[in-house]
């Protein structure tokens, strides 16, 4: 069992450390677009979950979009054109630390899930 606490609290903190600087990144990007923008074009920065950052799309959905996430995706790469065409280095920045924040917080609910999986199969 303390094997598991050895390899979990690691992998944990790693990915909870790489979650919050990535949402730091996020915000103070966000906030300078804010700034930026006319405001006509601010509603592309808060039209998503509470102003919150976005889900990253692969290449291929972003090409071909299914039918249930099509209007998502629509959205998103008009939200992405009207970003790049303001401030392509920070826009970039946007985009990269939106995928940081979705791989570092589904890594770290993955190695919670697993931990607790182990803790109840060790018993």
């Amino acid at each position: 069992m303390p094997y598991l606490i050895i390899l979990y609290l690691p992998v944990l903190g790693i990915s909870v450390f790489f979650f919050l600087r990535a949402m730091y990144r996020f915000f103070n990007t966000k906030e300078y677009f804010w700034s930026i923008l006319p405001d006509c074009e601010k509603e592309c920065i808060n039209s998503f979950f509470n102003c919150g950052p976005r889900r990253p799309i692969p290449d291929y959905y972003k090409k071909h979009p299914p039918l249930w996430n099509r209007e998502y995706v629509d959205s998103l790469l008009k939200r992405n054109e009207t970003l790049l065409k303001y401030d392509k280095e920070k826009a970039e920045q946007l985009f990269l630390a939106e995928k940081h924040i979705f791989y570092s917080g589904s890594t770290a609910v993955g190695a919670t899930a697993i931990f607790a999986f182990l803790c109840v199969m060790m018993k």
